[in-house]
């Protein structure tokens, strides 16, 4: 709920290894379920190279020391990464990670800082856990100047991940569009019904002009009850065609909607298509639509 998935993905793995434990057997189906989720936001990040011993910081929380003894869960997304060592200038990269897959970045080997760019080492506030409340302080943010070598830049400052959309907003998304599909279908239909009643009401009736009430053709099988049928099958059935046609409008705008306000990431975003009725006539329906890539 908080979107914390290393630290979720680290004690769901750790709970589903353990066995004999009577309330893990007994709930391992949704503890499975929910890492099936878990894994949807997670990916592994393995650091090669650098210098040995040096400390590895994933968005400013430390992970450990080089060499690292395996691949490191990370959420999806870009991160930042930095090595740093006492009397080395530190190096930062970003780099982007995706659900299921591992992502390699290899180091150089960390260059010895000059004894003006040597300082005391920084003290660094306790990174967040898993168990805070929410209130604590975030992560330190990477520093704004780049720092500079005797070679140039070696890193610059690391934008702010963007979040991504919370699995309501997707489900609100994906459930006004299907209701949209829905809406335009039973519209369509009533649509085709409609124009039915019309044609076999023109074809056996009449509206008389004096009173308004349907009249029987001459020479027609067709009963004045059955006009009146017909009518109101005329009638009712383009209404129910309005209804349709305008509800699925109104969801196919809000999925629309949905769609290009996401917060996704730039290398994930997708192509957006959006339709909308069109009415020209009382009897001329239409449907336009238009993608977005």
């Amino acid at each position: 709920a908080l979107g914390r998935w290393p630290a979720a993905h680290e004690h769901l793995t750790e709970v589903l290894a353990s066995s004999g434990e009577p309330w893990v057997e007994k709930n391992r189906a949704t503890l499975t379920g929910a890492g099936k989720v878990i894994g949807e936001h997670i990916g592994k990040l393995e650091v090669l190279g650098g210098f040995p011993g040096a400390e590895v910081r994933i968005n400013g929380l430390s992970r450990g020391t080089l060499p690292l003894a395996g691949p490191v869960a990370v959420a999806t997304g870009s991160i930042s990464i930095e090595i740093s060592a006492p009397g080395y200038i530190s190096m930062q990269r970003t780099a982007s990670i995706r659900a299921g897959q591992t992502t390699r970045e290899s180091f150089d080997p960390l260059a010895q800082a000059s004894s003006e760019q040597r300082s005391p080492a920084r003290v660094s506030p306790p990174p967040l856990r898993s168990t805070d409340s929410g209130g604590g302080s975030p992560p330190p943010k990477p520093p704004e100047a780049e720092v500079r070598g005797s070679d140039g830049p070696l890193h610059r400052p690391v934008e702010q991940t963007p979040r991504e959309p919370s699995a309501l907003r997707r489900s609100a998304k994906w459930i006004s569009a299907g209701l949209a599909l829905a809406a335009f279908t039973g519209g369509g239909v009533a649509y085709v019904m409609h124009r039915q009643a019309a044609t076999d009401f023109d074809r056996d009736c009449r509206v008389d002009p004096t009173t308004g009430a349907p009249m029987v053709l001459v020479g027609s099988m067709q009963t004045e009850s059955g006009c009146q049928d017909l009518r109101q099958r005329w009638s009712g059935d383009y209404r129910w065609a309005v209804v349709g046609v305008a509800a699925g409008g109104a969801l196919a705008v809000t999925a629309l909607v949905f769609w290009l306000t996401e917060p996704a990431l730039e290398e994930t975003r997708m192509a957006a298509v959006g339709c909308a009725p069109i009415i020209s006539g009382p009897r001329d329906l239409a449907l336009g639509c238009q993608l977005r890539f």
